[in-house]
């Protein structure tokens, strides 16, 4: 996916505008295929970068540490593909990113990581760029070290929505119900420009639904449902879905 960047766009602070445009595309998903998001932050940024995002951001601001930063995004993105994938000619010729095996992926994205890090920059670039270190350690499984990276950030604003929603992610895929449960309920309770109206209580219900509490899910949408509306989005596709899933959890 290849979208160049507006004026309006580039003005924006590159946290929340990678957090916002990833969560419309994962609200629509995340029911049916949550067990792939529970590896975690990738859920929340791979959905927009498409390897080339960043770099319109980065040619804009003409920033090293978002070039760094944009260099991670890219092979944590980038597809693994096989020697006889049809799909290899046309990135190709894009001159763009993939690899032959997950291991030389998961190589690549450690080196990157590390001269990111130690190329310094801003604190939401560094930031961000840990939250990458911690998702690389969650998708190899490595759930004890994805916690410890991404345990400072959970205090240190705006990171901390992003860390706290991987943590949720990662105690899930270590079958750690009460973990897994306070980090979601913490997710709902935290305000932040960074996350949608609605959307922490949306994401406890889809939690409680996974764990089978349909009583605690019926209660959390009903929490998402009163947000959005008392903040006007009556048009907000969210305010749809969390109808959705009421309707639906009625008639079962």
């Amino acid at each position: 996916m290849t979208k160049k960047l507006t004026k309006q766009d580039m003005r924006q602070d590159a946290f929340r505008d990678f957090l916002s445009l990833a969560y419309k595309d994962v609200e629509q998903s995340l029911e049916h295929h949550w067990k792939i998001y529970l590896a975690g932050l990738v859920v929340f940024l791979a959905a927009l970068v498409g390897g080339m995002q960043a770099f319109h951001y980065v040619e804009a601001r003409k920033d090293s540490a978002s070039m760094r930063l944009a260099k991670v995004m890219e092979a944590f993105n980038a597809p693994v593909l096989s020697a006889d994938d049809p799909s290899r000619k046309e990135l190709s010729a894009r001159q763009s990113l993939f690899f032959d095996s997950s291991q030389a992926r998961d190589a690549e994205v450690t080196k990157r990581i590390e001269e990111a890090l130690k190329g310094g920059g801003p604190v939401v670039t560094r930031n961000l760029t840990l939250l990458y270190k911690a998702e690389e350690a969650s998708r190899a499984q490595r759930y004890d070290e994805a916690i410890s990276i991404s345990d400072p950030l959970c205090a240190d604003p705006p990171a901390d929505v992003l860390a706290v929603m991987l943590q949720a992610r990662v105690f899930e895929a270590q079958k750690k119900a009460d973990k897994a449960e306070a980090a979601w309920k913490k997710l709902s309770t935290m305000k932040s420009a960074v996350l949608p109206d609605g959307a922490a209580e949306e994401l406890l219900g889809e939690y409680y639904e996974r764990a089978g509490e349909a009583a605690k899910a019926e209660e959390a949408y009903k929490a998402a449902q009163a947000v959005l509306l008392a903040k006007g989005g009556e048009k907000d596709p969210l305010l749809a879905r969390v109808k959705e899933r009421l309707e639906q959890m009625k008639a079962s």
